[in-house]
């Protein structure tokens, strides 16, 4: 088997099986140095020519995936800025939202599967209309907004669980807080009955 640069000429390496005929060993060819895509041919006959395939070689549906000195470059990688989201101080019975962002740093697609809150929770997330799973490839990320909306004055406090296939951390909780604050009747009309006319008018 020829493992090809992604130019489909260049031979990288040359993998043959060892005695137990399950492990390959690399000979010949040019050092894989960098991360990437890598193409494999499979020849019935020992030269095989990219340029011209006979019956049977080709390149055909298979690739191989290189990592070179970097193991997450074959895994998704979730990153998230802020382990917490603090929305303040919210009006009683009126939504609020704030945003965080879902990023991919892996090498692969990264799928978010589920998006996870307490029962009951003031809380919705997503916020907007989203279609799970949430599939993102690498360096892609998305925004998500997440509201709350508490019916009486205090903190809440709960936790949103993102669930993904992040080899090393398939659960990643996302912290969120808020303080609902509520105008009382007596201040409103207290300030009202302070306010007094024009002279003019009297």
């Amino acid at each position: 088997m020829t493992v090809y640069a992604p130019d489909r000429q260049t031979v990288v390496a040359q993998l043959l099986p060892n005695a137990e005929g399950v492990a390959t060993t690399p000979r010949g060819g040019v050092p894989l140095v960098e991360d990437g895509t890598y193409y494999l041919a499979v020849a019935a006959e020992g030269n095989y020519d990219p340029l011209h395939p006979v019956d049977g070689d080709g390149f055909g549906a298979y690739s191989l995936k290189v990592a070179c000195g970097n193991p997450a470059a074959l895994s998704p990688e979730l990153y998230v800025a802020d382990s917490q989201v603090a929305f303040g101080e919210v009006e009683v019975g009126s939504w609020a939202t704030a945003t965080v962002q879902l990023a991919n740093r892996g090498g692969t697609d990264l799928t978010i599967s589920e998006l996870l809150l307490s029962d009951c929770s003031p809380f919705l997330a997503p916020y907007d209309p989203v279609l799970l799973p949430i599939v993102l490839a690498p360096g892609d990320s998305i925004d998500l907004r997440i509201g709350v909306c508490l019916t009486e004055p205090g903190t809440v406090t709960d936790g949103l669980i993102v669930v993904c296939d992040d080899p090393n951390q398939q659960l990643f909780a996302l912290a969120l807080e808020a303080t609902g604050v509520q105008h009382s009747m007596a201040t409103t009309m207290g300030a009202r009955s302070a306010w007094s006319p024009a002279p003019w008018r009297t």
